[in-house]
């Protein structure tokens, strides 16, 4: 269905009975804006259409603005719910038009008909190949889709449509919840079903909940969404990238929302199902929008929208990616809202360019100071819209031709626009108060302190965002206003009483800069605390990403030839990600499969044999890392023993060494599982022991999988390590050699 037009809603207003002054006060208003329109609009006889000039943008403006504030009157008062929606409706509608206006350059010109056109939700219409693949931009909990579009000039902007997505945390864990129950395994079974009646009634409730590894505890509370968050991310193995949800983990946390008798009863294959219903949503469900106060089912991609919104206001359109409503209608009529999202300019962390290489810390010395400005102007249009989740990853780093940062451009901004409201010169989570913003921009202050909570809110309008998320925007703004004046005023104090340190950035505050000012501050100014430690804030995040930068670029391409060729008597560097410290985490895991899951009591001799071969495993990792961390201790450099530089490298030895102990584990643990299991398949009269360590050598089975592969690329490493080791030995065998004072000759008689 197609957008209502100023004119449908007006007839409707005109039609109400009873009316109000507030009423009629909007319907005057409507009035002057389509009497000041009159001479832009196209009627008969007219060929050619005015363009708007710079004062006709400024009284446009100003008269959406007075439709805005007449609504806004009359949505306070006491007129029926029925107008009051309308009124809602010409507010976003006038809204959309008053963007458009203020995005609008005069220099450029256009006719009001095309600016209107332009504040439409657009409407693209596609065929079914003309979309690429769903990917992700950095951490973002949407699917987008790759799309190109031209603006007027017919330049390509190039960006990613995100489908309408709502937030949906209780309802997708209820879902997992009952399609679990509704497989093979679980829909005769009844202590499943009153273990999971259970779950759905406890998990709102604050008890304190364990880890089922490492012991560590958390306090619940009453929320039910950051529950259900805690519980995936107790539930959760694997580093990053590889993470996912273990099954004996979740048995373990869910048997803590159980009554004694229900848990009692209750089994770990009862979690495997129900495992593969939770991984799929994991990633989904972040405890950033409890944080945020977003409520249940409220929409998210279009909070993107609602931010280059008061970025606009703000004067810094370009300080986040430009985003705008669209829907796609496909070749068969479906339509498919969602928002447009223009790429960010400068360099993801998570995709970095080759230019990556040349970027360190010295990226940020000497620089102008402008990058400093915009993480500045990033910190202040999160705090209004209330993002909680600005980290490194979701910023574009920008930078000029001598490598030096410049700019960033922030994106991923679903976690905004919620209720919350912190105390004064306080942020939450990511977000930054003024306690630890540092620095502001002169030119965004006086803009700050500019805008109204009014204006603010009429500006947001015709995004879905809910009456309490408005007026929480607009009590942000009014708090950060508070505590800029308070900054203000601290600082002209503190400048008078204390000439020597006049212009300092001190930690606690936050001082006002021009534009000539950025670059008269070091980066440790921005983002570390008088301790050393970083600062609680974006200037933290941005400066530690551009320092790592180019080791990061290094991970990412997993080149390290060129490092390889540096390898020193004392020196652990090999060209891929290192054996000992894979193997190491395995071994990690390994321990606490054991220690968790072996019980004492009879066991198999097979069991036992399998037990013997894992710790036998486990030693050899033990000497490996210990005859490493000596090797390269800061002793053993010293040590005038050359030949430590053997053991500091990882040999071929070593690598054999530890496939042939991680083969024989899982060949013990096939053993034991073929002689308990039946058709690959728990026996069901097998007692709660036996079940128990089956899971056991299953877990020893899956990690011997997931274990080292010795691939001819770290063969040929190890290989190079021996030499480079041998060459250092017989060097300073040699110098020593050279250097030892020669034995006199007795002479002869």
């Amino acid at each position: 269905m197609p957008d209502p037009t100023f004119e449908e809603l007006y007839a409707q207003l005109t039609e109400a009975e009873h009316r109000s002054a507030a009423h009629e006060a909007l319907i005057r208003a409507i009035q002057a804006l389509d009497e000041a329109s009159l001479p832009f609009r196209r009627f008969r006889g007219r060929k050619k259409l005015p363009v708007v000039k710079a004062q006709d943008k400024t009284r446009l403006m100003g008269l959406h603005q007075t439709i805005g504030a007449k609504a806004e009157a009359l949505l306070a008062g006491q007129d029926s719910p029925e107008l009051k929606e309308l009124a809602k409706k010409i507010a976003a509608l006038s809204s959309q038009n008053y963007k458009a206006l203020l995005q609008y350059n005069p220099n450029t010109p256009r006719t009001l008909e095309s600016l209107e056109e332009q504040s439409r939700t657009l409407v693209l219409h596609v065929g079914r190949n003309e979309f690429g693949q769903a990917q992700n931009l950095g951490a973002n909990l949407s699917e987008r889709m790759p799309l190109a579009l031209y603006d007027d000039n017919g330049k390509k902007i190039s960006g990613l449509f995100t489908k309408k997505k709502t937030l949906e945390v209780q309802g997708a864990f209820q879902k997992a919840l009952d399609a679990a129950l509704a497989s093979d395994d679980l829909k005769d079974n009844e202590i499943a079903k009153t273990a999971f009646r259970h779950l759905r009634e406890n998990i709102g409730k604050p008890i304190k909940l364990r880890h089922p590894t490492s012991g560590q505890t958390v306090q619940l509370t009453d929320d039910p969404a950051k529950n259900i968050y805690e519980l995936l991310r107790m539930s959760t193995v694997g580093s990053r990238g590889k993470r996912k949800i273990d099954s004996l983990n979740l048995f373990g946390v869910i048997k803590q929302f159980l009554p004694n008798e229900a848990a009692a009863q209750f089994l770990p294959e009862m979690c495997f199902q129900l495992k593969d219903q939770l991984n799929p949503i994991r990633n989904s469900i972040s405890m950033n929008f409890s944080e945020a106060k977003i409520p249940e089912g409220a929409r998210l991609d279009n909070r993107n929208a609602a931010m280059s919104t008061v970025a606009d206001l703000l004067g810094m359109p370009r300080i986040v990616a430009r985003s705008r409503p669209m829907k796609i209608v496909d070749e068969n009529g479906n339509e498919i809202e969602g928002t447009f999202m223009e790429l960010a300019r400068g360099m993801d962390v998570k995709n970095l360019s080759p230019f990556a290489q040349v970027i360190d810390k010295n990226a940020l010395e000497m620089s102008t100071g402008l990058g400093f400005k915009d993480v500045a102007n990033l910190q202040v249009l999160d705090y209004i819209c209330g993002n909680v989740d600005r980290h490194g990853a979701n910023m574009a780093y920008q930078f000029d031709p001598n490598q030096k940062f410049y700019g960033v451009q922030g994106f991923d901004n679903d976690c905004s626009f919620g209720t919350l409201v912190p105390a004064s010169g306080e942020g939450k989570n990511r977000m930054v108060g003024t306690k630890n913003m540092r620095a502001i921009p002169a030119g965004t202050y006086r803009r700050v302190m500019q805008l109204t909570p009014a204006t603010l809110k009429y500006a947001l309008r015709g995004f879905g965002l809910s009456e309490e998320e408005l007026n929480a925007a607009g009590q942000r703004l009014m708090r950060l206003q508070t505590d800029l004046r308070n900054e203000k005023q601290f600082y002209e104090e503190h400048d008078r009483e204390n000439r020597r340190q006049r212009g300092v950035l001190l930690p606690g505050h936050t001082r006002i800069l021009e534009d000539n000012e950025w670059k008269d501050y070091p980066e440790d100014q921005y983002s570390t605390e008088l301790s050393g430690e970083p600062s609680k804030n974006a200037f933290a995040l941005a400066c530690s990403q551009v320092k790592n930068m180019s080791r990061q670029w290094l991970e990412q391409e997993r080149d390290f030839k060129d490092l390889s060729r540096t390898i020193a008597a004392g020196v652990r560097n090999r060209a891929y990600k290192s054996t000992a410290a894979r193997e190491q985490k395995k071994a990690d895991d390994l321990k606490r499969v054991l220690s968790k899951r072996t019980w004492s009591g009879f066991s198999s001799e097979n069991y036992r044999n399998m037990q013997a071969a894992v710790k036998n495993y486990l030693e050899a990792q033990k000497q490996l890392a210990e005859r490493l961390k000596t090797a390269n201790s800061e002793d053993a450099k010293r040590s005038s023993n050359y030949h430590g530089a053997m053991d500091a490298v990882v040999t071929q030895a070593d690598l054999e060494r530890l496939r042939l102990l991680s083969q024989r584990m899982m060949e013990a643990a096939r053993t034991y599982l073929n002689g308990k299991l039946v058709n690959g398949q728990v026996p069901a009269n097998a007692s709660d022991y036996t079940k128990r360590r089956i899971e056991v050598a299953q877990q020893v089975l899956e990690y011997g999988r997931q274990g080292e592969t010795i691939k001819p690329e770290e063969t040929r490493k190890a290989q190079a390590n021996e030499a480079e080791a041998g060459k250092q030995i017989a060097h300073r065998n040699a110098v020593q050699a050279a250097d030892m004072p020669k034995t006199p000759q007795i002479p002869q008689i």
